[in-house]
């Protein structure tokens, strides 16, 4: 929640988070593996750096390509985009036209 009261939920493209998710069989609550505001980490190593000190475990499933995750602020009655990623905006709101 980042001390928002907000919560935040998240669909991988992981096969490793995938298969995680289906050896606990219920959803994993988790904070994103950067610190808010820096750069998405695109490995375990790069995250186990970054976050140095503050995690006991990465589950490392290799390097993530691409833009990273669309985040978007649906708090509101008008959603909005908070971060930018591998959804545009003007895919979201094509798909929202009329709801």
């Amino acid at each position: 929640t980042g001390n928002t009261g907000r919560l935040a939920l998240r669909h991988s493209r992981s096969k490793v988070a995938d298969a995680l998710l289906q050896w606990l069989g219920q959803p994993l609550i988790a904070t994103s593996a950067n610190i808010s505001g820096q750069p998405t980490c695109r490995s375990g190593i790069e995250a186990f750096a970054t976050l140095d000190g503050r995690i006991e475990l990465v589950l490392d499933g290799g390097h993530c390509p691409g833009p990273g995750n669309t985040t978007l602020d649906i708090t509101e009655p008008r959603w909005k985009l908070v971060r930018q990623g591998a959804i545009s905006e003007k895919e979201i709101a094509e798909c929202l036209k009329g709801h």
